[in-house]
């Protein structure tokens, strides 16, 4: 027995002794820090609180924990009777809503503070947003409101967490990722078991707002849904290969020099009609012709085609997944995207509205304000039943329409800096085959032209 411990022993010693040469000779990296970083974010925090509770001047109250909730706020345990809560949940795209909507919505409510509680985070999707929701049931809300269909681009939901940690401990081992990576070469091993196809998100994306609407259902707490805008003319999808035919890059030639007619007729030869780049070009063409309803046609089949790839924002199928499901589960919604569309030349959304391919601008925020609480004083017998409003104030609104100017978007600074910002940003992190940063370049030079050749990129050495 105890030649046995000393052979296990001198076993372990000489694995470790074996692995600290190793690991000094090649100095292999497992696992990139920024990686990590997405994974800690987008797939181990999710499962922590959202919220923790504290004590604040003598009071107990719930304060955001998680790493990228910069919207969210401090507010007391114990809900005030005075005070009417409203959470909402999302992508990035809901981030813009603050004290301004609360102002807005008190008017019609006399005698109640109303209370807004944004839980929304860049990059979440409708599964990650069930997840917050579930937990923000039960700090006592009134209405939550809902802006999902962004981001469904990940591969899996979620996975085991403990096996996660289990497996980036092992990676740590030179020897164990050595022959880890052997054993997938000589077994020529490719790991496809989570890559989701595109019904399969759709498939997901419903069930998950339905999971979302059982939830809220089952605490009898009302929820409001509402559909997203996404750009539709200016900014063109990703391009996934390096390679495109003679057609489609004779068309798109003559399409930039505004010869459309033998435009059109090079990309009508194009026998690939999966590519989301050849609708889009043939959607620019037909808006040259002046032919809108053949060019938004084209468009949104050019969007679609974009989601099987890269589902960054939401599409006319996830939004109609909403109309659907809001309507077969008796629950209101929003429709935000026929806001867009009536608001926007010839109903076909771009620039005017939206900065990049689904945020839209700041001045466009106070019309979404008012369009959110004109629904919820439509439904208010459904979303705040315990509330007494003020009809006068509701009979006096005037008819939304969304009014917009590059000339007073010029004036605000605020603005273009946030513009030249992001146009910097991605510009250093999108993938090269993304349009993003070229679409936000373009849209900085109509705001602020000097602010280009004011920008500088130095190579680091």
């Amino acid at each position: 027995m105890k030649k046995l411990i000393i052979f296990y022993l001198i076993l372990i010693i000489a694995f470790f002794a074996l692995e600290i040469i190793l690991s000094n000779l090649f100095k292999d990296c497992s696992l990139e820090n920024t990686q990590f970083a997405s994974i800690k974010e987008y797939y181990l925090d999710i499962h922590s609180k959202f919220f923790v509770k504290i004590i604040k001047n003598n009071e107990e109250v719930y304060t955001p924990q998680r790493a990228m909730a910069d919207a969210a706020k401090t507010f007391l345990a114990n809900k005030p009777s005075d005070v009417i809560r409203i959470f909402i949940v999302g992508g990035s795209v809901a981030l813009q809503f603050n004290n301004d909507f609360e102002d807005q919505l008190k008017q019609f409510i006399p005698n109640k503070n109303i209370e807004l509680i944004n839980c929304a985070v860049g990059g979440y999707d409708s599964f990650r947003t069930y997840l917050v929701e579930k937990e923000i049931l039960n700090y006592d809300p009134d209405l939550i409101i809902v802006f999902s269909g962004n981001n469904e681009f990940y591969d899996r939901n979620g996975f085991n967490v403990n096996a996660y940690h289990l497996a980036r401990f092992l990676n740590k081992s030179f020897i164990l990722r050595t022959l880890h990576k052997y054993l997938k070469n000589i077994l020529n091993y490719e790991n496809k078991g989570f890559i989701r196809d595109y019904q399969t998100r759709l498939f997901d994306y419903q069930k998950n707002i339905r999971k979302i609407i059982c939830a809220s259902r089952k605490r009898k707490v009302p929820i409001l849904f509402a559909t997203l805008p996404f750009n539709m003319r200016d900014l063109a999808p990703k391009v996934y290969s390096d390679e495109h035919s003679k057609q489609l890059l004779l068309g798109t030639y003559l399409l930039w020099h505004d010869d459309y007619e033998n435009a059109l007729n090079e990309f009508n030869k194009e026998k690939d009609k999966r590519d989301p780049l050849l609708f889009f070009y043939l959607g620019e063409t037909y808006y040259g012709l002046k032919q809108f309803e053949k060019a938004k046609e084209c468009y949104l089949k050019s969007n679609e085609l974009a989601a099987r790839s890269d589902w960054t924002n939401a599409t006319f199928a996830s939004n109609n997944i909403i109309r659907k499901v809001s309507l077969e589960e008796g629950v209101p919604y929003v429709d935000l995207e026929k806001l867009f569309i009536n608001a926007s030349p010839e109903g076909i959304i771009g620039m005017e509205l939206l900065f990049d391919n689904c945020h839209w601008w700041d001045d466009i925020q106070p019309y979404v304000n008012k369009t959110i609480i004109c629904n919820i004083l439509k439904d208010k017998d459904r979303l705040l039943p315990h509330f007494v409003f003020n009809d006068y104030k509701i009979n006096q609104r005037q008819p939304i329409e969304i009014k917009y100017s590059f000339e007073e978007r010029r004036d605000n600074k605020e603005i273009v800096n946030d513009q030249s910002l992001n146009s910097v940003f991605f510009a250093l992190y999108e993938p090269i085959n993304s349009h993003r940063p070229e679409y936000l370049f373009k849209n900085l030079y109509f705001l602020d032209p000097s602010r280009l050749s004011e920008i500088k990129f130095i190579r680091e050495k």
